[in-house]
């Protein structure tokens, strides 16, 4: 920016942080956590795509056999059980069914199985 003359070379270190500053600001606060949910700007999607974490159906962050269990259940017709219905549809069809808790549980034995694909 200061070779193209956008920038004066004498504020340079008002956008130069220290690493005490960036430690200050806490941005690798959140570095190790996967989002439940949100919108996609990286690039491999459409701008403003809809993410949510595919097998995460609890919503507690970690793609498990808790999942698992819980889609195991809410096949087997037991009463109240509660998920995230787009996390759980692993397979991205438009439907929770038994495909989705054999690719989740295919995914947690280590099959090379991307979810969503």
């Amino acid at each position: 920016m200061v070779e193209k003359g956008v920038v004066d070379e004498k504020y340079l270190d008002m956008v130069n942080l220290t690493l005490d500053e960036v430690k200050l600001l806490k941005v690798d606060k959140n570095t190790n956590i996967v989002p439940l949910r949100g919108y996609i700007y990286d690039g491999t999607a459409e701008p403003g795509t809809p993410y949510v974490l595919l097998g995460n159906a609890n919503g507690d962050g970690a793609v498990d056999t808790k999942d698992a269990v819980l889609l195991k259940k809410y096949l087997a017709g037991f009463e109240g059980i509660e998920f995230n219905h787009d996390a759980a549809d692993v397979n991205v069809d438009g439907k929770v069914d038994s495909k989705d808790a054999v690719r989740l549980l295919r995914h947690l034995a280590g099959y090379d199985l991307k979810l969503g694909e």
